[in-house]
């Protein structure tokens, strides 16, 4: 460390534990929106920033010390004390102080908000305040599906679909996810080209492996022209199309808007034609409906696993499927007269959730199931659906 650690907007060497309390305090409030470690007994080079010597600090009672004034923090922030010497029966040694990244950031002291600014502290703005309060509501209360999918006007052609006045014609998923906390960054320019092709890539063999029907899905197809959107972010497919177009196929278009939200959108026609082409009835198509969300949560995982793989909130929209039926129950059985009598599927459902990034990656099954479980109960009655289409044998291991 002497010589080669240098101090850092999360890292601060103190060569005495005797400052004042406020000082001490605040060192450590200052710490508690990104999280860092203090070290006393470690002096550091004025001029460099690296440290230059061990001192040392008396270890008898510092702890308890640290730990009262500590207490004068509100909320309390959670710290890690430990204490190094050099052999058993030292009374003097290194005393580090870890501060985790708080959930209940902002923390006061002595009447001001005060962060890590490099190598020094100062005092939040009045701004800053006010978006850390935000953040603190957002990861204590439930996530906003609303907010998770603010970015759909981003998706490219989305203004371009037709009047649907020949039927009613198009279900449509969409699927945002974004990461837990707002520091997340991207690359930028063609490092985010990269991350996102590749995310596709992964994305493909991944639900090619697991997925034992209804592969490959359209949103995966489609998103092979990634394209800037200004400085708004990067999108890819085309969400638009007259209704013809959008009859015949659906249609996909995503977007990863700054800073790190992805929004994806699957539009599916759900008219059953009779023999002379007009519309018989509505079909949920919900093995395809699971099969594209299942899709749409493998790319974000993949992707926000080259970016940084953090947790996440994801959320899920199902819409225009008012009056559809459930397909295993409309296709799969012969000589079917009427849908009259089967339950129709409400017209959607608006869900959110929070998600670890080892969990979407490695069991993107499981989450897609909670975000449609409430939905596929109101008219599907059939074999397990995610069980169906993503077997459990085949999507026990993730591709590596």
């Amino acid at each position: 460390m002497i010589g080669v650690q240098r101090e850092s907007s999360s890292l601060d060497f103190k060569a005495e534990i005797t400052g004042k309390p406020g000082e001490i305090a605040k060192d450590i409030a200052a710490m508690t929106l990104e999280g860092g470690i203090l070290i006393y007994g470690v002096a550091e080079d004025k001029k460099t920033g690296l440290a230059a010597s061990i001192p040392t600090v008396p270890l008898a009672g510092a702890e308890e010390r640290i730990r009262q004034i500590v207490a004068g923090i509100a909320p309390l922030p959670a710290i890690e004390i430990r204490e190094l010497r050099k052999a058993e029966t030292d009374e003097d040694g290194v005393l580090v102080v870890v501060v985790p990244k708080s959930e209940k950031a902002p923390h006061m002291t002595n009447g001001r908000f005060v962060v890590r600014n490099g190598t020094t502290t100062r005092e939040l703005t009045e701004h800053e305040i006010a978006l850390a309060y935000e953040s603190r509501m957002r990861r204590n209360g439930p996530p906003d599906a609303v907010a998770l999918l603010s970015d759909v006007d981003l998706l490219p052609g989305l203004d371009d679909i037709g009047p649907q006045t020949a039927f009613d014609g198009f279900g449509r998923v969409r699927m945002s996810a974004r990461p837990e906390r707002d520091a997340l960054t991207h690359p930028d320019g063609a490092q985010l080209r990269r991350a996102l092709d590749d995310a596709i890539v992964r994305a493909r063999a991944q639900t090619d492996s697991a997925l034992a029907v209804y592969r490959p899905t359209t949103l995966l197809e489609d998103l092979d022209d990634w394209r800037p959107l200004g400085t708004e972010g990067w999108g890819a497919g085309w969400a638009g199309g007259d209704e013809a177009k959008l009859s015949a196929r659906p249609a996909a278009a995503a977007v990863v808007a700054y800073p790190a939200r992805v929004t994806a959108q699957v539009s599916i026609p759900t008219a059953v034609l009779n023999n002379v082409g007009g519309p018989e009835y509505q079909c949920a198509y919900e093995g395809k409906v699971a099969a594209e969300l299942y899709a749409a949560l493998s790319f974000a995982a993949e992707f926000f696993a080259r970016v940084a793989p953090v947790d996440l909130e994801v959320a899920a929209e199902l819409s225009g499927f008012s009056g559809a039926v459930s397909y295993y129950a409309s296709h799969a059985r012969a000589g079917l007269d009427s849908v009259a009598y089967m339950k129709p599927a409400a017209d959607g459902d608006l869900r959110a959730l929070r998600v670890s990034h080892d969990e979407l990656v490695r069991a993107p099954k499981k989450v897609a199931q909670q975000l449609l479980d409430r939905w596929l109960v109101t008219f599907y009655d059939g074999p397990p659906l995610l069980d169906y289409i993503a077997p459990d044998l085949q999507n026990s291991t993730r591709l590596v």
